[in-house]
């Protein structure tokens, strides 16, 4: 077998090794295929048209219940009441922002990715940029400040 019908896997740039000598290859050994699958943008598409729905039906909500009058539990359903609107409504405004929240961190991960295979990071930086999304000091770190300034944007944008 020839050579060039030879492939390696390799998790570091071709542009970081070293050109000495090239290791020796088996058959076995495939070269790395990055790619996005469809599932990463299909989620974060749903998860943002999602709470985006679940916006509108709150403002819905509120406005076709604006001017109305408050009844209490002996006037009909207990479940109209004032306090079981509020409750309603803040359902909904959690729900939306959890949604929303969810497609960031989709896009947050895949650009992490993106980063890392890109540009050399250190060990803190990286440390921070997983950790970000569900730990409030890690997303103001200042490695994750300085070096990667999109994800530390992302990553406040979900807190």
């Amino acid at each position: 077998m020839s050579a060039q019908n030879e492939f390696f896997y390799s998790a570091v740039p071709k542009s970081m090794v070293a050109h000495t000598k090239e290791p020796s290859r088996t058959r076995s050994e495939r070269p790395t295929q990055w790619h996005i699958s469809a599932r990463a943008p299909i989620t974060m598409l749903a998860l943002f048209i999602a709470g985006v729905a679940v916006s509108i039906v709150h403002h819905f909500f509120y406005k076709r219940l604006d001017g109305t009058a408050v009844h209490s539990a002996d006037e009909g359903s207990k479940y109209l009441t004032q306090i079981w609107i509020i409750r309603y409504g803040t359902a909904c405004a959690f729900l939306a922002k959890t949604l929303l929240a969810s497609a960031v961190v989709v896009a947050y991960k895949q650009y992490i990715w993106t980063n890392l295979r890109a540009r050399a990071n250190r060990v803190s930086t990286i440390d921070a940029m997983f950790a970000a999304t569900h730990d409030v000091l890690a997303a103001i770190s200042p490695s994750l400040l300085l070096k990667a300034k999109l994800p530390a944007l992302m990553a406040l944008i979900t807190w």
